[in-house]
């Protein structure tokens, strides 16, 4: 069943997310914050930003984490989700490259896992995350 819906997944989200630069679907209404959400997994992606759009939130969801970091600075979010196990690069080398490039900015960086151990979330805030999920 995974394998019929993903095509289907990334073909909607694709056709929803376009670029980053011009995306029509759910264009912003006024100074609402923006959240960048990175995380590979289409049905994830498409859940929280539902859920973060009810709540008064301009959602960019983008499941290349590369493309994501070459979306930051067209994005400008306010705040930033990062899965930690994504296919092509981890969650830990996306938080590195943002917090590398903005020393002079603060942008709230929040780790999303579904492997809760402490080592791991002891590594997220070690590596510079604010919060963990």
């Amino acid at each position: 069943m995974k394998e019929r819906l993903a095509p289907l997944f990334q073909l909607c989200y694709e056709h929803q997310i376009g670029d980053v630069a011009s995306n029509e679907q759910g264009a912003r209404k006024g100074d609402e914050p923006t959240v960048l959400l990175i995380d590979d997994d289409p049905s994830f992606l498409m859940y929280v930003k539902e859920q973060l759009e009810q709540s008064g939130w301009y959602v960019v969801a983008i499941a290349d984490p590369i493309k994501a970091v070459a979306s930051f600075y067209d994005v400008r979010p306010d705040c930033v989700v990062i899965d930690i196990h994504m296919q092509t690069k981890t969650g830990f080398e996306v938080l590195t490259f943002l917090k590398e490039k903005l020393k002079q900015q603060f942008v709230p960086m929040i780790m999303v896992s579904i492997d809760d151990r402490k080592e791991t979330r002891m590594k997220s805030y070690e590596m510079g995350a604010d919060d963990f999920i």
